[in-house]
């Protein structure tokens, strides 16, 4: 097992039975064998890992929506909700050291303006979501917009309306909607977490009756036919 795999692993495992960080990076290293170069080679700190380890349950998201061969025939939107739902499959089985997260002193996280066009309510509710998320979860957002990039450019055209002015910014609603999903999930209580399921499901069927060619579309295209035809 190599060194990164090992600290996740072992560092996952002593949380969860201490129910706290260990006292050093020195004292946590030697119980497994190891000494403080290894660990700071690949982290500066506990926290550090901890994003890590939760970055880890996204590439395994990825890794098995890679490996599926159903997946790769479903549509741009289908594609979209195959990774919400596995994501939070994957979740569950790691639901335990996500509530440790939880319970660490919370960190101050400057709320970014990710959606410069939309609804003023939209917009509210997204900035707030933001404002209050943990760094651990901030940590995927670079991976969330590389794994959803060529899925939203697949589908762009057919299934997703194509507009000049926001189109660059899906991802980046989708983005604030996986944050209040999150957080929704954080707090569900249902079994197997079914409230968090509906949820997803009525959430981004919202987000992709936004996002899906409309009647809005259909006027700007009928207004450029017009000053074109007249220029």
């Amino acid at each position: 097992m190599e060194c990164k795999q090992l600290l996740r692993k072992e560092y996952t495992v002593f949380v969860l039975s201490q129910g706290k960080r260990p006292a050093s990076v020195r004292k946590f290293v030697e119980s497994i064998n190891l000494i403080e170069k290894d660990f700071y080679h690949l982290f500066a700190d506990f926290e550090a890992l901890e994003k890590d380890i939760f970055l880890s349950y996204f590439e395994e998201t990825r890794d098995k929506l890679q490996n599926d061969a159903a997946f790769r025939q479903y549509s741009g939107l289908e594609k979209i909700l195959a990774v919400y739902y596995t994501w939070f499959e994957v979740l569950k089985y790691h639901r335990s050291f996500i509530a440790f997260l939880e319970k660490q002193k919370p960190f101050l996280v400057k709320a970014i303006d990710f959606i410069p066009v939309g609804g003023r309510v939209l917009k509210f509710v997204a900035k707030q979501a933001l404002a209050t998320a943990p760094p651990y979860l901030l940590h995927i957002y670079e991976p969330f917009k590389e794994t959803l990039k060529p899925i939203l450019n697949e589908a762009m055209g057919e299934e997703i309306a194509e507009r000049f002015w926001i189109s660059s910014k899906y991802n980046e609603v989708l983005w604030g909607t996986s944050i209040l999903l999150f957080r929704f999930w954080l707090n569900d209580k249902s079994p197997d977490f079914e409230r968090t399921d509906a949820a997803v499901e009525k959430s981004l069927n919202f987000v992709f009756d936004l996002l899906r060619p409309n009647a809005w579309d259909t006027g700007f295209d009928l207004i450029r036919f017009m000053v074109s035809k007249h220029s």
